[in-house]
């Protein structure tokens, strides 16, 4: 069984190669779209040009999308060359139209708000782990305060220091409750708003 998945890893291995488009264009900084029929111009490309995009071996034409701002969008199907690597230099033209200029102000913004959105995902993390240790501070100091309870209860002279111990620990529990909630709600709401502005 070992021979035969190492030999199928071998044959994909050598059974798969890449070819290699270039792609240049004038001016250079476009957004390059590749094989995306309707691509979603709020998200910046993988490939700003000048871009060097790898290709399936299969493939014999290329559907690339151009985007900058203050130029016309340019789609354009792209024919490889059989040998491993292929070069296209695309010279983009300016644009006078406004509407397509107040539009592509318009996925730019959306863009920045994309970017704000995926920040402040990220940024959620920080309060998720700051609820999630302090979800463990207030278990271990909510089972100690217990422990400390029965040793009250279990003493019929009510012993000061248990009785100190006992409200030590059921003040640190309730803090480190309600950093936990304070955590996870703050982690949450940032989350959200990340969320939302990612559309």
């Amino acid at each position: 069984m070992k021979k035969v998945l190492f030999l199928l890893l071998i044959i994909t291995a050598f059974g798969y190669s890449e070819q290699v488009l270039h792609v240049s264009t004038i001016p250079t900084g476009a957004d390059v779209y590749v094989n995306e029929i309707k691509p979603n111009k709020a998200k910046e490309s993988l490939h700003k040009s000048p871009a060097v995009i790898k290709v399936d071996s299969t493939e014999t034409k290329v559907l690339l999308h151009i985007f900058r701002k203050d130029f016309k969008d340019t789609a354009l199907y792209v024919n490889l060359s059989a040998k491993d690597t292929s070069f296209i230099v695309i010279s983009l033209k300016e644009s006078y139209d406004q509407l397509l200029l107040d539009e592509q102000q318009k996925i730019l913004g959306k863009r920045a708000r994309h970017k704000v959105g995926k920040t402040l995902m990220l940024t959620s993390i920080i309060p998720f782990i700051v609820g999630g240790v302090s979800s463990i501070f207030t278990w271990y100091y909510i089972s100690q305060a217990e422990d400390e309870k029965k040793k009250v209860e279990k003493n019929l002279f009510k012993d000061n220091n248990d009785l100190k111990d006992f409200e030590e620990k059921k003040s640190n529990g309730k803090t480190a409750r309600t950093i936990t909630f304070t955590g996870f709600t703050i982690g949450a709401s940032v989350l959200a708003v990340g969320f939302l502005l990612t559309f």
